[in-house]
């Protein structure tokens, strides 16, 4: 029996990096565990930008709108990838988490990063309205982790 357990649980644990390691940015799914905000990417649309890196879709909880956004390169002397999310204009630079590895997001068909760190997401999301109203004891963090690729 516990020889049977432990090979379930060795597969599942390949077949969840498995799906890890094909899981594109532009695929993934991610979840700000405090607050309960997700990000769904999306692949880009012919429309976008040459600097854009990635598009993606922010769900408040108890909001029942969702927010465009997206991870543009800046054309400033310290260029630097910053996110746009409708609505939510002061938030600063988007960096991707993974393997205990802080990178930049440079690449339009680069892996899904396990944790996305989009700096003043909580202190902006605290500034908004909408959130507020809906959530009015919440808090919100600047972190979000990857939840899987639908």
């Amino acid at each position: 029996m516990i020889f049977r357990t432990a090979c379930i649980l060795a597969f599942a644990s390949v077949a969840i990096a498995a799906n890890g390691a094909e899981c594109r940015l532009d695929q993934a799914h991610y979840v700000e565990p405090v607050s309960g905000a997700t990000m769904q990417f999306h692949p880009k649309g012919p429309d976008e930008a040459a600097q854009t890196m990635a598009v993606f879709d922010v769900a408040l909880p108890n909001v029942v709108r969702t927010y465009a956004g997206d991870i543009t390169w800046n054309a400033g002397n310290n260029a630097r990838p910053d996110p746009s999310i409708e609505e939510l204009l002061d938030i600063s630079t988007v960096y991707a988490i993974d393997g205990g590895k802080v990178g930049l997001i440079d690449d339009v068909d680069m892996a899904a990063p396990a944790s996305i760190l989009i700096v003043d997401f909580g202190r902006a999301l605290h500034g908004f309205s909408a959130f507020l109203e809906a959530n009015p004891d919440s808090q919100a963090f600047d972190v979000f982790t990857l939840t899987g690729c639908p």
